[in-house]
């Protein structure tokens, strides 16, 4: 979730912000990332 807010704060929109931090975890364990989604409108 750091990532995520990382990426918002230099100017991501939510679902890149999501994606992005999504895929510096990908190569982890699915434990570590698969519960984290976005909700809502995503820009």
């Amino acid at each position: 979730m750091t990532q995520f807010y990382q990426n918002l704060k230099n100017g991501m929109t939510k679902s890149e912000a999501m994606r992005q931090a999504k895929l510096s975890q990908i190569k982890s364990h699915p434990y570590y990332w698969s519960p984290f989604i976005l909700i809502g409108a995503a820009n």
